[in-house]
């Protein structure tokens, strides 16, 4: 395997046991009489003295906006590093996993806005069951190592990190209400001395570092997600000091930023819930986009490009595990939360509703995956 994929394989059961316990304090402390407290906790405020003044900031903006535009920041590195010297390399190499993940968003789009597509207030959540979260999908492959070849898992790493720069780009244009002009024009003085700095192979990550801060506050007064600056900044590193800051940043973005973030934006009350919630048109389309479109979109795009002979299987692979692996797509989770949140009101139904139809969709290909690699048998 190749060194660029390490990362994502490396104690991927430990990434995935973290999100789901993240995940897992966050519903029963929602759902108990500790809900008033776990609410005082994510709609908190930091609060810092500076200058003989309170600056307070909220801790959801630290966790969603702050946090999570250093793990873009390591998306965008993978990404880098993939295209340069790794399974995105050639352009044979990015056929497969370039068009499996386009028809992996667009599916899910499509049964989203069957379900919504009359209520104005509910399409705005169509990205939501486009995304796949990497960590849990790699999770669930590595506690069965031994029943999907290798070149399948890593057939699904580069689908997935091609679905994170699909959801990037639909952040950053579709998500976007107001645009600030002046931010836009220091974003684009950002980016010119980013790519300078580049270009004369300086390796001193501070300066990339410090420019990128600049550059992720003006992000946050433009109108455009501050997410997008982490995958420009990991774009515009040099390669080789950009592999330093990723050895750096990994641990931290994997067992710290991924769990909080899951714990933050997981909590949902469940009282009330009743089995004809599945009708809602939010639940409906974000759970079917997730764990049916997902298996339409991937799987039947594998199938037709092998058989068409225009991209070739992956080593010892099958169609069984293409078939397994456009399953585990489904399980959207963390990206597909951090989507809703970006879509829906903090405090509107339709974001509890997303909540819901993520989980459910999430678990149904978590549970389904798992069970046909476990009844399928060995790799010889």
């Amino acid at each position: 395997m190749s060194k660029p994929f390490l990362f994502f394989f490396r104690d991927a059961l430990d990434k995935g046991l973290l999100l789901v316990l993240g995940t897992i304090i966050a519903i029963i402390l929602s759902n108990s009489h500790l809900a008033n407290i776990y609410h005082a906790i994510i709609n908190a405020d930091l609060d810092i003295n500076y200058d003989s003044q309170i600056i307070s900031i909220p801790m959801h903006f630290i966790v969603n906006d702050i946090l999570m535009s250093i793990f873009f920041l390591m998306v965008g590195i993978e990404i880098k590093k993939e295209m340069i010297s790794g399974h995105l390399a050639l352009r044979s190499q990015r056929v497969l996993p370039i068009l499996c993940a386009i028809s992996g968003v667009i599916i899910p789009l499509i049964i989203y806005l069957a379900f919504n597509h009359k209520i104005p207030k509910n399409a705005v959540g169509w990205a939501i069951p486009t995304a796949t979260d990497i960590a849990f999908t790699i999770a669930i492959m590595s506690m069965f190592s031994k029943k999907i070849p290798q070149s399948v898992r890593v057939f699904v790493t580069a689908l997935a990190i091609i679905d994170d720069l699909i959801a990037v780009i639909a952040i950053a244009i579709f998500y976007t209400d107001t645009i600030n002009s002046f931010c836009i024009g220091g974003i684009l003085i950002c980016i010119t001395i980013l790519c300078i700095l580049n270009r004369q192979s300086v390796q001193n990550l501070q300066a990339y570092i410090s420019i990128g801060i600049i550059m992720l506050i003006l992000f946050y007064f433009s109108g455009i997600h501050t997410t997008v600056s982490g995958v420009i900044l990991g774009f515009c590193i040099p390669m080789q000091a950009a592999e330093k800051l990723l050895k750096f940043i990994h641990k931290f973005v994997t067992y710290f930023i991924m769990p909080i973030f899951a714990f933050f934006n997981s909590g949902i009350s469940l009282g009330g819930f009743e089995l004809n919630n599945f009708v809602n048109p939010v639940i409906s389309g974000v759970f079917l986009g997730l764990f049916v479109g997902k298996q339409i979109g991937i799987f039947g795009t594998f199938f037709l490009l092998v058989k068409s002979k225009i991209a070739s299987m992956p080593n010892r692979a099958t169609f069984t595990d293409a078939y397994i692996a456009s399953i585990l797509c489904g399980i959207g989770f963390t990206m597909s939360l951090f989507v809703a949140s970006l879509a829906f009101n903090q405090h509107s139904p339709e974001l509890v509703e997303a909540k819901a139809g993520i989980l459910i969709g999430s678990i149904l290909s978590c549970i389904y995956g798992a069970l046909l690699l476990r009844i399928r048998n060995p790799v010889q």
